[in-house]
Order: C-alpha cells, then sequence, then structure tokens
C-alpha cells in the first residue's frame, strides 16, 4: 500500500489542471482590466464633449451686454417641470433672470434645449440658469450656470457643469445713456 502511495503517476495531470485554473484566473482579470478601461475612456469622451458643449453655450453669454443676458420669460415659465431636481438651487424657485431682447428662436434664450448633437454624435440636453445677485457692498451680478447632461427620459446626472458671473461692467459702451457702466 505504501509503495502504491509514493508512485507519481497521474501528478501530470493534477498540474495540468491547476495551470489551467491560474491561466483562466490571470486572463478573467486582464478582461475585467481592459473592460474597465472602455467604460472610462468612453464615459471620459462623453465628459469632454459634454464640457465643450457647455463652454460654448457659455460663450453666447460672454459675447453679449450685460442688459442682453438673460432667458426668454414664457419659457422659463414652461420650464418649471422639466428642471431637473438635482438643479433645485440654480433653479431658485423659477426666479431666472429673463429679458425683452430674448425671443423663443434663440439659443441662448432657452432655459432647457434638448438634441444638441454633440461633435461625437450623440444626442444631450442643456439646462441654462441665469440667478441676479448683489454681493454685500458689490455691484450687481448675473449668475449664469450650464449643466450639460445626456439625454434621455428620466434625465441623466450632470456630465459637465460651468458657472460664470458676469459683472455689471460686462459689455460696456463707453458714452452710451442706453447701456452704461
Amino acid at each position: 500500500m505504501i509503495k502504491r502511495l509514493r508512485r507519481e503517476e497521474g501528478f501530470g495531470l493534477v498540474e495540468l489542471v491547476t495551470t489551467m485554473v491560474i491561466l483562466n484566473i490571470a486572463i478573467f482579470a486582464l478582461f475585467a482590466m481592459l473592460n474597465a478601461g472602455v467604460l472610462s475612456i468612453g464615459r471620459a469622451s462623453r465628459t469632454s464633449t459634454a464640457a465643450v458643449i457647455a463652454e460654448k453655450q457659455q460663450e453666447t453669454y460672454r459675447s453679449l451686454l450685460y442688459q442682453d443676458i438673460g432667458l426668454h420669460a414664457s419659457l422659463v415659465a414652461a420650464a418649471g417641470d422639466a428642471v431637473h431636481v438635482a438643479d433645485a438651487a440654480e433653479w431658485n424657485g423659477g426666479s431666472q433672470v429673463t429679458t425683452a431682447s430674448c425671443n423663443g428662436s434663440l439659443d441662448r434664450c432657452k432655459p432647457i434645449r434638448t438634441g444638441v448633437v454633440g461633435p461625437d454624435g450623440r444626442t444631450y440636453r442643456i439646462d441654462t440658469y441665469i440667478r441676479a445677485e448683489t454681493p454685500a457692498a458689490g455691484r450687481p451680478t448675473k449668475r449664469v450656470t450650464v449643466t450639460v447632461r445626456r439625454e434621455s427620459v428620466p434625465p441623466s446626472g450632470p456630465l459637465a457643469k460651468l458657472t460664470a458671473i458676469y459683472d455689471l461692467s460686462t459689455g460696456c459702451i463707453v458714452g452710451s445713456t442706453t447701456a452704461p457702466c
């Protein structure tokens, strides 16, 4: 009986099975790592595209006079139910800055824009919030917050959020009585 236990017949098969198990574990770990990398690159692509879209929207406000920075009044009233829950602080109960120079056809005047196609071919939703603020012992300002998210129902969380503060001196026209600083 002892002689039979000391023989090494069949150990090659045990070693082969053990090696295959170890290789399977290594291959699955490598596959999981590559899969996580692909997902991470996809997320980074959507985030960088959303940042470009937010910057482009913000640029439209940088090119305006202070008095023209605002949203279309009836579109703000209609957007109340469509505001994303995460943006309640920016929405501030619907007290957005509206301006008479806005009409409903201009993209800069819309509080919510859907179907915006990014450079990557995906569709995004842009939410714009404009609030009037006056800091203590300061001039009036307008805080413009642009949030970009994937277009989905219900809307997804923000991919990019960009806030800029415009001072009353933004876009002054020297010597003008209609747009003074």
